[in-house]
């Protein structure tokens, strides 16, 4: 739990890529950079200023002008082209997990009431919770009421500590930074230590006892 508690700061730190800057630093701060705007970098003769108007005017004159193709410079083009794909690349992957919940949902559709927001259904090979408002645990049926039980206890965890929200949240951030392979990475690692944390929950609440039967329905 403390393991999966840590990605909290990765996901601030996703949520606000904002650095806080601080005058005190262990490494000296030179600032030797200078500001060029973008009405010099496109101005055809170079610029000469002079104590003398008449002086600046004709080294102006003199000096050759720089060669200069027509349109644009297609450097300028390249943070359009990237935000393009960047935005593109958002919305595949939130019309993906929309069409995902629809399919879900109807696969869902003849899952039956076993008690207050439990759902069982047939064609299920994992439990899991669904919803956000209000969360409905759907279990596969045919299981003993043993194992019922602290299946149960564990997608209540869930529930109670409010997964079903972060891991929406998480995806959500996945769906922003989706060019960076890590971001993936911390998406997998993360839901595997969301579901570790509440398997140690089971296991400390109903005791080592239930070890052997719980690890044989996680391997089914």
């Amino acid at each position: 739990v403390i393991v999966y508690s840590l990605w909290a700061a990765a996901g601030v730190r996703l949520m606000v890529p904002l650095s806080v800057e601080s005058m005190f630093s262990l490494l000296p701060r030179r600032n030797l950079t200078e500001v060029i705007t973008r009405e010099v970098v496109s101005r055809r003769l170079p610029l000469i200023e002079g104590g003398i108007a008449r002086i600046g005017a004709l080294a102006e004159k003199t000096l050759p002008a720089p060669l200069m193709e027509s349109g644009t410079d297609p450097s300028l083009l390249l943070p359009g082209i990237g935000a393009f794909v960047w935005v593109l690349g958002m919305i595949l992957l939130f019309l993906y997990s929309v069409a995902a919940i629809l399919r879900l949902k109807r696969k869902l559709a003849e899952a039956v009431l076993v008690e207050k927001q439990v759902f069982e259904a047939e064609n299920l090979r994992t439990p899991f919770v669904l919803g956000m408002l209000r969360p409905k645990i759907y279990l596969p049926a045919g299981l003993n009421d043993e194992e019922k039980k602290y299946i149960l206890l564990h997608e209540q965890t869930h529930i109670r500590r409010k997964d079903h929200i972060i891991k929406i949240l998480a995806f959500a951030l996945l769906c922003i930074h989706w060019f960076n392979p890590l971001v993936w990475v911390a998406f997998v690692l993360m839901s595997r230590d969301m579901e570790l944390s509440c398997d140690e929950y089971v296991l400390k609440n109903m005791g080592e006892q239930v070890k052997k039967p719980y690890a044989r329905s996680l391997l089914s």
